[in-house]
């Protein structure tokens, strides 16, 4: 009986060790629902337990939040140097922060895995874009990406307006963009 109650004890440990340690760990995976290309499709739950709490890594070294840019579009891109999908993009991105940057905010999101921090702000300095270069560190984990350019977009409130994977080209990113703000100006 005492083999017994000593088992059944350690066991109960074990089992109360797993349990607590998989609902306790930052390795825990979250599970989305997938776009065609691979990528997680959002909700407003996600976005504010965590994008909207999440203290984001420039490049440069200093820190922002969304919180940052209330009352502005946000459009979180994913990206990397050596992406011409992206690339293009940025530039759509560009013409439209361009024409709104008092409605418009663009974060650029580097994946750590890829490009190291000499090539990106090597980057940043030849082509001068009007973005936050921020590292995508854990978030980029958490939404495990299986293709960029992606993208999320906040509106000034912080609420979801859409996920995207790839690129529609210049015109027509510029024309997203475009769409969304006539569409959330004076909410």
């Amino acid at each position: 009986m005492k083999n017994f109650m000593k088992t059944s004890m350690l066991f109960l440990s074990f089992t109360f060790f797993i349990f607590f340690f998989q609902t306790n760990s930052t390795a825990q995976e979250i599970v989305f629902e997938r776009d065609d290309s691979g990528n997680p499709i959002l909700d407003q739950q996600f976005v504010d337990t965590v994008i909207n709490k999440t203290k984001f890594k420039k490049i440069d070294g200093e820190t922002l939040t969304l919180r940052d840019f209330k009352g502005k579009v946000v459009v979180i891109d994913f990206w990397q140097t050596w992406c011409g999908p992206c690339i293009i993009a940025f530039k759509g991105l560009q013409d439209a922060k361009l024409k709104y940057p008092d409605k418009l905010e663009i974060i650029a999101a580097s994946p750590e895995w890829a490009d190291k921090e000499g090539k990106i702000k090597r980057f940043i300095k030849k082509n001068n874009y009007s973005f936050q270069f921020i590292w995508a560190g854990e978030l980029e984990r958490i939404l495990s990406l299986k293709s960029i350019p992606y993208k999320i977009i906040i509106d000034e409130n912080g609420n979801l307006i859409t996920t995207k994977s790839d690129s529609g080209g210049q015109k027509e990113e510029f024309l997203l963009i475009e769409k969304i703000l006539t569409n959330h100006s004076g909410r």
